[in-house]
């Protein structure tokens, strides 16, 4: 049994508990010249709530077809469809772009692996639970990275004082938004399609960095998500409007919900604002710490990296000094308590006349769990079991409807 399901057990079990343990004394006749002692009835009842909150493990059919586990998981409430957005900086990232830890790692010529180990290192704990939960309450679920980033499309150059128009394959740019779709392997393959104005081969390496920390964070939202394939990537250098962004992705823009911590959007009924994630639980600013610590110490920085770094907003730089030996240090906020989870809305059944052209569904690992609750993701540490115990109970009744 899993850590999680003894937890649900132990807690919806208790009144039982109670309950056997009050039939002490006057009631004591009760189980007097009959088979069925006090033992096995707290055991029944137990057997009786483990089945009710831990829902069935997938079937052989299910685990070979992803599409139908995932549409499994919908409870019978649920719409036809959901599409979950996900901005990248300080909402599913820690920080601005990692507030430099990746450009770090770049800078200083760290394989491109690192580059993607450090980056599934830093990703909300809050991500996962809130795509478990619009699971629930819808039978196809799309998901869409949609991120502001002006330098992806406009490249401020550090070597010549102009601005480059950035142009790649012609297809993939609309309304002055660039949408990588899910087949783009790599910041290679990318490259290979530009046609914008010619690049000093300086500049050129510089673009082609920021698209390897661009793809390194989507493919750990993948990660995170258990998503069989990469979901397409929207930037955009101006404020973002979904309707269209979904329009040209062609899907259907009900039940959309962007979440941002870009309080600007707050207008936008579509949107769902987050706090900003620029401090981790105790136990991931550790992790991450070491993870610096052993693939680059802040000892073997350039002196111009240095520089650089500390010239980021107080609130956004990387580096600190320590006040006990008066060195550098790698800098990551901790949170002074567990993160809160992001409001999932509730959302509308989709009408036939709206119901638009659906995409493919992005499909969903087989690997992943909706009840998979990672030791080193805190947010579900915090979690409400109660709400937990009911929702093991919705995936239950859906997967036996």
């Amino acid at each position: 049994m899993s850590p999680i399901a003894q937890i649900l057990l132990a807690i919806a079990c208790l009144g039982d508990l109670v309950l056997a343990h009050s039939y002490s004394g006057s009631s004591a006749f009760l189980f007097e010249d009959s088979s069925v002692t006090r033992e096995s009835i707290t055991h029944q009842s137990m057997t009786r709530r483990y089945l009710d909150l831990v829902p069935p493990r997938a079937t052989h059919h299910e685990q070979r077809n992803p599409e139908l586990r995932l549409r499994s998981r919908a409870t019978p409430t649920a719409v036809d469809h959901a599409v979950l957005i996900l901005d990248l900086d300080k909402t599913c990232l820690w920080g601005n772009d990692g507030n430099d830890l990746g450009i770090a790692m770049q800078w200083m010529e760290k394989p491109e692996s690192t580059v993607r180990q450090l980056y599934k290192r830093i990703i909300s704990p809050c991500v996962r639970p809130a795509f478990d939960e619009m699971m629930i309450k819808s039978k196809d679920l799309h998901t869409v990275i949609y991120t502001r980033r002006p330098q992806v499309l406009e490249y401020r150059s550090c070597f010549r004082d102009l601005t480059v128009a950035v142009k790649y394959k012609e297809e993939w740019h609309h309304d002055g938004q660039i949408y990588f779709p899910s087949t783009v392997k790599d910041a290679s393959e990318i490259m290979s399609t530009y046609c914008g104005p010619q690049l000093l081969e300086e500049e050129e390496n510089d673009v082609k960095k920021a698209l390897e920390r661009l793809l390194a964070a989507r493919d750990a939202i993948q990660a995170e998500l258990g998503l069989l394939e990469p979901p397409p990537v929207v930037v955009t250098a101006e404020q973002k409007d979904i309707d269209c962004t979904l329009k040209t992705l062609n899907i259907a823009s009900d039940n959309a919900v962007l979440f941002d911590d870009n309080k600007a959007l707050l207008s936008d009924p579509k949107v769902v604002c987050v706090d900003p994630f620029d401090a981790m639980p105790e136990s991931m600013s550790k992790e991450v710490l070491s993870f610096m610590d052993e693939h680059l110490p802040v000892r073997e920085l350039e002196e111009d990296l240095v520089e650089y770094l500390l010239e980021a907003k107080p609130d956004e730089r990387s580096l600190e000094m320590d006040p006990r030996t008066d060195q550098l240090r790698w800098r990551i906020p901790k949170m002074s308590y567990g993160p809160l989870g992001w409001r999932i809305p509730d959302f509308e059944q989709n009408s036939p006349k709206d119901a638009g052209v659906m995409s493919p569904v992005t499909p969903f690992s087989q690997e992943s769990s909706g009840l998979d609750l990672r030791a080193n993701h805190e947010c579900r540490q915090y979690a409400n079991l109660k709400a937990a115990a009911e929702r093991a109970v919705e995936l239950r009744k859906a997967s036996s409807a």
